[in-house]
């Protein structure tokens, strides 16, 4: 990490909860990998954070090689929601997708019940908008990511090459 990068993370809220240097944040729950908290401002009775001990910066830095590393986050959020009494079945889990990101850090959320969610915080932590992606979206874009990664043999032609490729072949026979 440069010092660049060093002064960025010490200026993160969500680093210095991680690294337990936030006294005004109480842990519900952490490991080697993860720290969850509750939100500052809970959208319902159950409203976690699941944060990510490694700075990274947003939902959008995630690659086909972090399927695991987002699976076991979302693992850790409903284990932490059922061990508080609440019920994954009627839990939302998700992030913000940036630009629409308070902390530039990587966090999921874990909402429940939905049904005692405001007019607002529906709105705010929508399904399919463009501001907040559920984890089974996020864990179905890095599975595609992946299934593309190995999927190309290395020296195949892209869909782009294809086409050009069969539009000569089509205008050359008409």
């Amino acid at each position: 990490m440069s010092t660049n990068d060093s002064k960025l993370h010490d200026k993160c809220i969500f680093c210095k909860i991680a690294n337990l240097q936030d006294p005004e944040t109480r842990i519900l729950y952490q490991n080697e990998e993860f720290v969850v908290f509750r939100d500052i401002r809970p959208a319902a009775d159950h409203h976690y954070l699941v944060v990510t001990k490694q700075h990274i910066k947003d939902p959008k830095h995630l690659k086909g090689d972090n399927l695991e590393l987002l699976e076991r986050l979302v693992a850790t959020g409903e284990t932490v929601l059922k061990n508080a009494g609440g019920k994954s079945e009627e839990a939302r889990f998700g992030f913000h997708w940036p630009p629409f990101t308070s902390v530039k850090h990587l966090h999921l959320h874990v909402i429940a019940p939905v049904t005692s969610m405001t007019f607002m915080s529906r709105l705010i932590f929508r399904e399919g908008s463009y501001w907040f992606v559920t984890a089974n979206w996020m864990i179905n874009r890095l599975k595609s990511m992946r299934n593309e990664k190995t999927e190309i043999p290395p020296n195949s032609r892209s869909s782009l090459e294809n086409t050009k490729v069969l539009t000569q072949e089509i205008s050359s026979t008409c």
